[in-house]
Parts: structure tokens; C-alpha cells; sequence
């Protein structure tokens, strides 16, 4: 049956039913594909004949009679379609396509109408759908889907079906997907009380949710209290009794990332991404382009978060293309919100993977509507795809110098860092100039600032192409004379981003969350972490959220284990022996104090109250959690009586009855001395906990000009810092692989790895580091002169310390002392410091933290605490 009769016959159906009618011939299409098909999908076979084809003979015949038959030509097999499903068709299946490729009388494609729905669906005679160039470019293509058809690219095609027949031997056949394959491991597929069903229609879009049916609410339920709990071991072990359940898989993806076991980080989203398209509404086809989800529903976000991390991860794999693919479908499937802000990472894909002239053609068709050129990513991006495209098209080079001159004036805040971060040393005049270098920190909005950020952490690797840094140069230089002769340029730009970036969308938010870029993280407002809302299996849910069902009212008598954990390691003890134990009782008519898990301090008080106040905090509950189980040890010690013995007068049991009851008695004597070893014991456990407060000490070894150091304090420490300073101690000591003596002056003379001026640079930080009122004070003064070595007045006014007795002490012997006592310590190190920085962890080295926490210092500082900052368990639960 041609797609015509098709149209004629469920012209006046309702929206579903032509939904249905428009995806029939494509699951024909399908079907006819995967009988050609192993089960990884690679392999042809010799189609077996289906006697009940004989049925369509005439209807064959008919249609030929009245349909011309396109003769063969070479130049009709290279006809672009819009939907591709990545297989090759059987010679019936390509025969059906020619002929639908051919014009009507209107002159369009019929399988552009087959895609197009023109039946009216609000009455008014309007065609819900037009041809677009927008549907073009965001129509997705089944094999790139698949990033083992990339790596076929990358690897060669034999070495990766050779592990594919493999892993396929033996293994019965599964059913055929899309986004993700089945692995050997997988169960299969049973009742996961998941399913889709059609909401609504709306412009000619048709829009499905996902439901939960009891079981899997009640699972959900568990899911909640697990995460409540802020123990990882209840997410494990509500995955291995219900392994079909999609925020504990992906929960758990999230924790096993953090403790640095990314493979199985990553099966694990790859399993949740199987089990969501497996309960597909048979309508919900990916490729048609307008089949959407609505995030605000809370069911549908797994399936948004899902693919984000997804494609996180093959993106890191290499798979770029694939990585796009993605991006298309996250981008299409809420097409107006786009709730995890896909937007900011389309750019980087699609340069990373070559697709120049896609991604040229996609700013086109949306640059009017969505103002990708307000965007840094988008701004940058673009020039880089016309610059590259121009190796085939000369004419783009124009229009990339015209796309980057604009993006470096509407952002002038981007070169430098991404330079920095790029490691390449900028020229005199960008560096002078007042432009690209102030005197003061450019005073960015806050929405900018993230957005900067976002785009220089992840795609500073674009850059590094060596053939990119003259034109970058020379771009550069052509802003600068703009700039100089005509200087209001600077002011309108200015007040264009002041108009512009005055607030941050709830989405770029999440889009930074799930990213997990430091440079980007380090900049997201501090009411987020106090919001209390940062759950990686629903970051940040929209203000609007819509859910079928809510979690059950618990009442403010129980005791939530994250609350449990206010007593440390004494009440988890006690609470094992006494199950009623609440660490939160009143004791002695004061209530212990209440503190939010994972709640950082306000913004209104100063630091070193602030440590002060989490210090005395810490005791206090310790202290009254003592005191409140001493007083339930005390009330059970009272309460142990002695069995009632029976009294017989006669003499011959009296010895007997002695007996038992003297052996009664020691039993008694006998607990109470456990009990008081036990509390004995686990007082001096309580005094070190005191002492300590739960902190981690962190010591830092670096040197003022050293690459090295200065990698780690500004792309690691100072962004990671306001985590990591709600439960690490750091002490900065900058000495390094120097040596020192004693000089003719009475003062100190020191000789260092980068020469004289980092000597005086150890000196100028140790300085800082003394007049600092807090780590943190010192670790964003030092950080600033990491990045400008000779700016010590203007760093010192960042971090909001007066310079003058920094001064004093940089150019007395008061500096060289302080170096000199930094010495000391560095050289008594044990082992003997080889490397710089040279990080410790609560005074004991170890090989492996310190390399790893070169590349993610939370991570390792975390795993070290045992994950018992409430900042680390938030961020992974």
C-alpha cells in the first residue's frame, strides 16, 4: 500500500491513529531489516522465503500497474532520507523506497510527507507539522547511535566483531534497540512495572510519560529511604534485590564513579537505558522527531539523566559521533525547555567529531530562534567550525574571522583562561591590555561567569590544534585596534552583558551539576549546597514538577539514619545495643544541636567563626551524645535483676541454691565490668574524635613558579575548595625542591628549581599564607599569584587582606624566616619529597593519593574521610 492511500485512508483519524498510520511503514521496514540481522546487528544472512509473501503478489501487481517503475540508476541509490535506520534493506525494501522518492505533483518528497503528518489536529484545516530545516538537522540516524560502528572507524572493523562473536556466542536472541545492546550479564527482561502511555498532543507533537506501577512505587519508596540514610551500602543493596529499578541504578552509578570504577559506573547507566527503552510505547519512535517527554514529569527524568551520562561517558571513550547523536536526541526530546541544557555541549561534539557543516547548518536553524550567539560556547564554537570548514570552502574563513572577532568582543573574559588552561603563555599586548587583561578581575555577572567556565573546562582541548593559535593571534590583535580606535565599543559590549546575563536558568545549573567540570562546579552559588536539593538522581527538579505520586508524610518522631549520624561512631555503637537510643534526645533540659547534613555555613558569618562554631557544634553533640547514652547505660545496669530463686527449707538444696546464687552474681559483676571496659574504651575513641572534630588534615608542598603547583591549586584546590573546606584542614607550605643557608646579612639566602624570582615568589606566599585569617583566605591569595606571579597588591585585595604587612614581610628577613622554617620541614619529610606539589593526608604520604590527586583532589580527599563528610555524601547521593 503506497503512503498516498495510506494519507487518504487516516486522513480523518484522531492523533494517535495517524501517529500509528505514519510509523507503519517504517516498522515494515524494520522488521524486514532485522530478519537479515545476527544479534548485535552486523552480520547479513540469506533471507529465508515466506510463503505468506505470495498473499501480497497482487496487491504488487496493482500498485505497479498504476505507479511507474523507476528504471536503475546510481544516482537514485545516493537519495538522502531522512529517517536511516543504519541497515541495509532487503532489494524489495530498496525497490519500495525509489519509488516513494519520487516527486508527486506538488513536487515533494513522499517520504517527506510520510514523515510530515498533514492531518489537521486542531480543527482549523492548519497542517500540525512543516517541512523544516530544523527537522532535518536534529533527524537522528540509528548507527550512530551505536558507538561500536565508531570504533569499527577507530579500530578497524575485524577487531571489534571479533570481540562482539565473542561475547555473542552461545546467546539466545534479544530483542533489538536502539539506544543501548543487551551484554551477556543482563537478566532478561521480566515485568519491571515500567511502562509509557500517550498524555497528550500538542502543535503537532506527541507527548508521552512513563508510569510506575504499585510495585515499583513501593520500590521507589525504599529508594527514598535509602537515599535518606546517606549510607551507599543501602543503595547496593536495593540494586541486587530489585535490579530493574532506575534512580538506584543510576544512584549507584554515581557512587561507584566516585570511588573511581568507572566501568561499572558505566554499565550501569547502560543497563538503566536498556530497561527505560524497553518499556517504549509502541508509538514512541525516536526517529519521527515529535515524540517528546516533558522533564516536569518527575517519571520521565531518569530517561533525561540517563542519556546525559551516557553520553558523558562515550564521549570519553573517543566516540564522538556517537556522543552527537545523542546530544540530538537529549536536545529533541523536550525541545523548548531542554531541561539538562544540551545545548552547551553540542558545540564540543560536534567539533570533536568533524561535523563542520552539520553544526554550521544547526546554528543556522536556530540561531533566530534561540540566540545561540548569546551563548560562549555557541559564539566560539561556531567560528571554529566555519575555520575548519574552510580547508574545503575558502569562503569561511571570512565568516570565521567575522564569528570569533565578535565572540572575543561580546566575551573578552574567555582568552585569557583559556589560554591558561591550555598552558600556552599569551602575547605582550593581549596581556597589557586593558580589554582582555584588567587591572581588577573582570566583574562578570554570575551567569556569565558560569558560562565561561562551563566552556573553558571542557573545551580547552579544541584549542591546542596548532594551526588554530596564529589565527586565534591574529583575531586577537584586529579586537584590540577595534578597541583602541573606537573605545565606546568596550562600553556597549559591556552594557550588553550587564542587560543580558542577569540571572542563571535552572537548567544551565543542572547541566553544570551532571558535567562535574571543576572550573565550573567551583562557581555555582552557595544557596544550591543550602537548598538541600542536589540529589544526583534528580538534580535540582524544576519549580513546576508533576509527579502521579508523592512520597509518604513521615512523622517527627523518627529518626532518620542520616540524622543517626550526628553521633559518630559512639552512637552507631550504642544504637546497635540499644535500639530506642535517639542522639538527639534532650539531655539535662538542653536539646543537642541540629545541624543539616551536608548544610555549609552562612554566608553572613566570618570564616574563622565559622570553624569555630562547627568545632564547638561537633562537640556538643559528642558531648551530649555521651552523656545520653551513659544515662541509657545507666538505666539498663539498674534495671538487671536477679532470677527469683525458690525458698525450700530443706537442707539438702541450701548449698545448691548458694551455689547459683553466687554464680548469678558474677555474671552481673562480670557485664557490668564489660560494659564499663566498653564505655571506658569508647570514651578515649570520643576524646580523638573530639580533638579532631572529624576533619582531614591536608599538607601541600609547592613552589611559587612551578607548572605543577600551579595546575593544582588553581584547576584542583581553590575550585574544589568550597567542598572541601566543610571538612579538610590545609596547611600551604611553599619550599619545594629548594635549599637554603645562612647569608653574610644575618638572613637567609635561598636557591630554588625556577630561579631567584621563585624564590622571592616562596617568599611573597609564605607571607600571605602568615597574615591569612584561614585556609582560605591563603588559598585565594596564593592561587592569584599562581596565575600572576608579580600582582601580589591586587591579589591581596581579591582575597580581601591588606597588603602592607605582606609587604613589610616580603622585603624583611621576616619573609626569609618564614621560608626558611618551611624548609625545614619539607626537608625532614619522610619519604624525601621527589615530586612538586607534594600533597598528605594527615601527616602520612601516601604514592597513590598523591598522583591521583593531581586530577581530583575531592575524590581522594572524600575516599580518604571514608565518605563521612556529609559534603561528600551529598554530592554522591
Amino acid at each position: 500500500m503506497s503512503n498516498r492511500q495510506l494519507r487518504k485512508i487516516h486522513g480523518g483519524k484522531d492523533g494517535l491513529s495517524t501517529l500509528a498510520s505514519s510509523l507503519l511503514l517504517e516498522e515494515e521496514e524494520i522488521e524486514d531489516a532485522s530478519s537479515i540481522r545476527n544479534v548485535n546487528g552486523n552480520r547479513k544472512k540469506k533471507s529465508a522465503v515466506n510463503m505468506f509473501d505470495l498473499l501480497h503478489e497482487g496487491e504488487d501487481s496493482d500498485r505497479e500497474s498504476v505507479e511507474e517503475v523507476p528504471s536503475y540508476d546510481e544516482s537514485e541509490e545516493d537519495t538522502p532520507h531522512i529517517v536511516q535506520t543504519g541497515t541495509k534493506p532487503k532489494q524489495k525494501s530498496k525497490k519500495k523506497k525509489k519509488q516513494n522518492v519520487q516527486p508527486d505533483e506538488d513536487g515533494e518528497d513522499l517520504d517527506d510527507e510520510f514523515l510530515v503528518n498533514e492531518t489537521p489536529l486542531n480543527g482549523h484545516g492548519l497542517p500540525v507539522c512543516k517541512p523544516s530545516p530544523v527537522k532535518n538537522v536534529l533527524s537522528l540516524e540509528q548507527k550512530n547511535l551505536n558507538s561500536d560502528n565508531e570504533l569499527k572507524k577507530i579500530f578497524g572493523s575485524r577487531v571489534v566483531v571479533s570481540a562482539q562473536k565473542k561475547k555473542a556466542r552461545g546467546r539466545a536472541y534479544v530483542k533489538s534497540t536502539w539506544l543501548i545492546n543487551a551484554k551477556d550479564n543482563w537478566s532478561q527482561i521480566r515485568k519491571t512495572g515500567l511502562s509509557m502511555s500517550l498524555d497528550h498532543t500538542k502543535d503537532g507533537c506527541f507527548y508521552f510519560k512513563y508510569e510506575h506501577n504499585k510495585e515499583y512505587r513501593q520500590i521507589q519508596y525504599d529508594f527514598w529511604d535509602a537515599v535518606s540514610s546517606l549510607n551507599p551500602a543501602n543503595i547496593v543493596a536495593l540494586v541486587n534485590m530489585y535490579p530493574y529499578h532506575i534512580d538506584s541504578l543510576i544512584q549507584l552509578s554515581d557512587i561507584c564513579r566516585m570511588s573511581e570504577d568507572p566501568q561499572m559506573a558505566t554499565e550501569l547507566i547502560e543497563r538503566a537505558l536498556y530497561i527505560l527503552e524497553s518499556a517504549f510505547h509502541p508509538s514512541f519512535n525516536l526517529a519521527s522527531g515529535n515524540c517528546r517527554l516533558e522533564y516536569k514529569q518527575q517519571e520521565n527524568r531518569a530517561l533525561f539523566l540517563a542519556i546525559f551520562k551516557h553520553l558523558v561517558s562515550i564521549g570519553l571513550r573517543g566516540c564522538y559521533r556517537t556522543a552527537l547523536e545523542f546530544c540530538k536526541l537529549l536536545y529533541t526530546l523536550d525541545l523548548d525547555s531542554d531541561p539538562l541544557a544540551v545545548i552547551l555541549m553540542m558545540d564540543f561534539y560536534a567539533i570533536k567529531a568533524g561535523e563542520y557543516l552539520w553544526f554550521i547548518d544547526f546554528f543556522r536553524a536556530f540561531e533566530s530562534k534561540k540566540n545561540l550567539s548569546q551563548l560562549p560556547n555557541m559564539a566560539f564554537g561556531i567560528a571554529l567550525a566555519h575555520f575548519y570548514n574552510s580547508k574545503t570552502d575558502p569562503k569561511s574563513l571570512a565568516l570565521a574571522d567575522d564569528f570569533l572577532k565578535q565572540a572575543l568582543l561580546m566575551f573578552p573574559g574567555v582568552l585569557v583562561p583559556l589560554l591558561d588552561k591550555c598552558s600556552i603563555q599569551a602575547n605582550s599586548r593581549v596581556i597589557k591590555h586593558e580589554y582582555f587583561s584588567p587591572a581588577t578581575p573582570f566583574s562578570h555577572s554570575p551567569s556569565l561567569n558560569n558560562l565561561i567556565q562551563l566552556y573553558v573546562g571542557r573545551s580547552f582541548h579544541l584549542w591546542k590544534d596548532a594551526e588554530l593559535l596564529p589565527w586565534l593571534e591574529r583575531n586577537a590583535n584586529n579586537c584590540l585596534n577595534e578597541v583602541d580606535r573606537q573605545p565606546s565599543i568596550a562600553q556597549d559590549f559591556e552594557e550588553k552583558r550587564k542587560k543580558r546575563y542577569q540571572g542563571t536558568p535552572r537548567n544551565i545549573y543542572r547541566h553544570i551539576l551532571l558535567s562535574d567540570i571543576k572550573d565550573a562546579t567551583a562557581t555555582l552559588p552557595q544557596e544550591l549546597a543550602e537548598a538541600g536539593a542536589v540529589m544526583s538522581f534528580d538534580p535540582l527538579p524544576p519549580v513546576e514538577s508533576v509527579s502521579s505520586y508523592t512520597r509518604p508524610s513521615r512523622g517527627t518522631n523518627n529518626v532518620t539514619a542520616a540524622s543517626q549520624l550526628e553521633g559518630g561512631l559512639i552512637s552507631s555503637f550504642f544504637r546497635s545495643l540499644l535500639p530506642g537510643f535517639n542522639p538527639q534526645e534532650v539531655v539535662n533540659n538542653q536539646p543537642a544541636v541540629q545541624r543539616q547534613p551536608g548544610r555549609p555555613p552562612r554566608a553572613n558569618v566570618e570564616l574563622q567563626e565559622e570553624d569555630e562554631i562547627a568545632a564547638e557544634g561537633a562537640g556538643a553533640n559528642l558531648q551530649q551524645s555521651v552523656a545520653t547514652l551513659v544515662a541509657a547505660m545507666r538505666d539498663l545496669l539498674s534495671n538487671i535483676q536477679l532470677p527469683d530463686l525458690p525458698f525450700n527449707d530443706s537442707n539438702d538444696d541450701e548449698e545448691d541454691h548458694s551455689d547459683l546464687f553466687e554464680t548469678s552474681f558474677l555474671i552481673a559483676e562480670m557485664f557490668k565490668s564489660l560494659v564499663v571496659s566498653a564505655l571506658l574504651c569508647f570514651s578515649i575513641v570520643a576524646t580523638a574524635e573530639l580533638v579532631n572534630g572529624g576533619r582531614t588534615n591536608v599538607d601541600v608542598y609547592y613552589e611559587s613558579l612551578c607548572p605543577d603547583s600551579r595546575n593544582f591549586l588553581v584547576n584542583q584546590l581553590a575550585p574544589q575548595w568550597k567542598t572541601l573546606s566543610t571538612f579538610v584542614n590545609l596547611r600551604l607550605i611553599p619550599f619545594g625542591k629548594s635549599s637554603f643557608s645562612r647569608s653574610s646579612s644575618g638572613g637567609w639566602s635561598f636557591n630554588c628549581q625556577h630561579g631567584p624570582a621563585e624564590c622571592n615568589g616562596n617568599i611573597l606566599h609564605a607571607c600571605g599564607i602568615k597574615y591569612s585569617k584561614d585556609s582560605t583566605q591563603a588559598l585565594s591569595f596564593t592561587s592569584c599569584l599562581m596565575r600572576a606571579p608579580t600582582s601580589g597588591a591586587q591579589c591581596a585585595e581579591l582575597a580581601g587582606m591588606d597588603f602592607t604587612p605582606i609587604d613589610v614581610c616580603h622585603k624583611s628577613v621576616e619573609g626569609q624566616n618564614l621560608v626558611q622554617v618551611h624548609g625545614m620541614e619539607t626537608l625532614s619529610l619522610q619519604p624525601t619529597l621527589t615530586f612538586v606539589p607534594w600533597v598528605v593526608y594527615d601527616k602520612v604520604f601516601d604514592d597513590s593519593k598523591q598522583w591521583n590527586s593531581l586530577s581530583n583532589v575531592r575524590s581522594v580527599a572524600c575516599t580518604h574521610s571514608g565518605f563521612s563528610a556529609p559534603a561528600c555524601l551529598s554530592n554522591g547521593l
